[in-house]
């Protein structure tokens, strides 16, 4: 349930970078707003609280544009220069990635000792109300999926996977095609039933709430950090593992318009971050025409 938490730091980012109309700079603009409404989806902060969080959010948010977007900038134009090649090589994008899995942990180190002053200062019926609105909600997810059929699953998996890539890429190849539908077979046997994962979800999140319970003693992120199944934590692993290796696959099988589409839309990318670490503050017109996500 960390990821809830490390969510709500970088959800108009995360928005944008899945194609959000907005715009990354817009967005990145009113972190803030979006992430508390965010956390509005779980839990309804009081006056003293949300002023407490845009004080703690507005600390994070200058460190990061200061320090950590100019590291962004940096690592796209290098991701950029590896899709000149034919293919792209292996090593860069394995390097890419890992850059990536720094970035965010980097950001959670900083953003611990927030995070833990906004838990701790968390009334009971404030995590009763997180709680039954999170329980809520992963039944009415998984009911809107308990009665899907393998081969439904099979087809909104590669719908996903290949709307999100061709994001990057445009147009899938054949060969991408086909590494997609051998990447769906390399993950049937891992595969949980409705009602497993149902069960894993609840499970974990139980886990989170008897960890909520101690958020007055000290070392609570320690526990938060090593909170869930070690075996599940495995499984986790495992399946990212197996994602990145198909995802490098999909990226090495790009042809040369794709790999010109990557390097356009990468570089525009690192041109925003560039352009954002400039921008000392947000523009009040932003400001005021971002809308609200709907519930």
């Amino acid at each position: 349930m960390t990821r809830l938490l490390r969510f709500s730091l970088l959800t108009a980012l995360l928005l944008a970078l899945a194609g959000c109309s907005t715009g990354l700079r817009l967005a990145y603009q009113n972190l803030d707003r979006l992430a508390l409404w965010t956390l509005d989806d779980y839990v309804s902060l009081d006056k003293a609280q949300k002023a407490a969080f845009r004080r703690e959010f507005g600390t994070l948010q200058s460190w990061h544009r200061s320090t950590q977007l100019p590291l962004y900038s940096a690592d796209l134009r290098s991701l950029a220069a590896a899709f000149e090649q034919d293919p792209a090589p292996r090593e860069a994008l394995e390097r890419a990635m890992s850059q990536i899995e720094a970035h965010g942990e980097r950001l959670w180190q900083q953003a611990q000792p927030a995070t833990a002053g906004l838990l701790a200062s968390l009334r009971d019926e404030q995590i009763d109300e997180f709680s039954k609105r999170t329980r809520e909600r992963i039944d009415d997810e998984e009911a809107d999926r308990a009665d899907e059929k393998p081969t439904e699953r099979r087809k909104r998996w590669l719908r996903e996977q290949r709307e999100n890539l061709e994001r990057w890429t445009g147009r899938l190849n054949d060969r991408q095609k086909q590494l997609l539908e051998a990447g769906w077979e390399r993950r049937v046997p891992s595969l949980l039933s409705p009602e497993q994962r149902k069960a894993q979800r609840l499970a974990t999140f139980e886990e989170f709430v008897t960890v909520l319970a101690t958020r007055h003693e000290p070392g609570l992120i320690d526990r938060l950090n090593a909170n869930g199944d070690e075996r599940e934590q495995e499984r986790s692993a495992r399946d990212s593992a197996r994602d990145r290796s198909l995802l490098i696959e999909l990226l090495q099988a790009c042809d040369a318009p794709q790999r010109q589409h990557v390097r356009e839309r990468v570089l525009e990318l690192a041109d925003d971050f560039d352009a954002l670490t400039q921008s000392t503050k947000p523009a009040k017109s932003a400001a005021a025409s971002i809308p609200q996500p709907a519930a």
